[in-house]
């Protein structure tokens, strides 16, 4: 029994020991946080986007991800957690945020705290000054959302010197700058889109010389007695010569289908002719190039789905 018990001890020791979190980033150089800002209607009446430009320097990076090693809190006016927190994409002077729809929204006005701080699941302690660092909103940081644009190309000219070429030579965010600031601020196009850098370019083609010549030799070959009778029929209905004969033509394609479908009883078949006797009714004059070449694409389609689809 005494030996049992020793073995289950030396097992729990062993799990507890294998349990025990292993604390092995360093703290940081330094931890600050550059701004805050809460803006609010950015999208939607009464939401509300917390804004942070934060700075966390280390001499060598630690291996583990910014996004595993630090977040963002709102915290409320007592210190308490709110619950509201999102990871940070990068090390070093950058900016993130948060947004609370309307239904999430804290109360406007109020002195919350906005915090930098390492993940507590893998650092030992947090401390303030060490590896975390909480400011308090100001009747200063609170904006409406018409403000955010203008705030965010300042904050990218703050950015500039440490992360690149954010901003055009118009103060609109270069493509460099879109990915950090949309990476910090999803779905920030419909917030601010007048800070984008947009580029549009249009493919030129040079411009054809194009004649209706062969389309109307093929209308002359419906002669005339078809031309008139065509012409009067659709004076009757209110239409164009043209619909009248394309009329003819596909009520001529689908006898032919419908006489070659009966000996066969092949769908293809009948697809098939009716593809065949198409040039004939154009070079008559019963259709336009451009219900030919809608008729054979039509005809086509058809012809795949039932001839190569159904072999698969």
């Amino acid at each position: 029994m005494k030996r049992h018990i020793g073995i289950f001890i030396l097992v729990l020791i062993g799990l507890l020991a294998f349990s025990t979190p292993v604390y092995a980033i360093s703290n940081p150089n330094s931890i600050t946080i550059e701004d805050i800002a809460v803006f609010r209607n950015v999208r939607y009446s009464g939401d509300q986007l917390f804004f942070c430009a934060y700075n966390i320097t280390y001499s060598v990076e630690p291996s583990e991800s910014p996004g595993e090693a630090f977040q963002m809190w709102i915290l409320d006016t007592d210190g308490t957690f709110t619950g509201y927190a999102t990871s940070l994409n990068y090390y070093g002077y950058n900016i993130i945020s948060i947004y609370l729809t309307e239904a999430q929204s804290l109360t406007w006005g109020n002195e919350y705290k906005i915090r930098i701080l390492g993940n507590p699941g893998i650092f030992s302690s947090l401390v303030e000054g060490v590896n975390m660092r909480t400011r308090t909103l100001g009747s200063s940081n609170f904006k409406e959302g018409s403000e955010l644009g203008s705030y965010l190309i300042l904050q990218a000219g703050l950015l500039e010197p440490t992360l690149g070429d954010l901003l055009t030579e118009d103060k609109s965010l270069t493509l460099l700058g879109a990915r950090y600031f949309t990476e910090a601020i999803p779905g920030l196009y419909n917030m601010a889109p007048e800070i984008f850098s947009v580029t549009a370019y249009y493919p030129t083609f040079p411009e054809g010389n194009y004649t209706s010549v062969r389309s109307d030799e093929w209308s002359e070959h419906r002669g005339p007695r078809v031309t008139e009778a065509a012409s009067s029929i659709a004076n009757w209905l209110g239409t164009s010569s043209d619909w009248i004969t394309l009329g003819w033509g596909g009520l001529f394609l689908v006898l032919l289908g419908a006489l070659a479908y009966v000996p066969t009883k092949n769908p293809a078949v009948p697809l098939i002719v009716m593809l065949l006797a198409l040039p004939v009714i154009s070079w008559l004059g019963w259709m336009t190039l451009v219900s030919w070449v809608l008729v054979f694409a039509i005809l086509g389609i058809l012809f795949g789905v039932i001839f190569i689809l159904g072999r698969l």
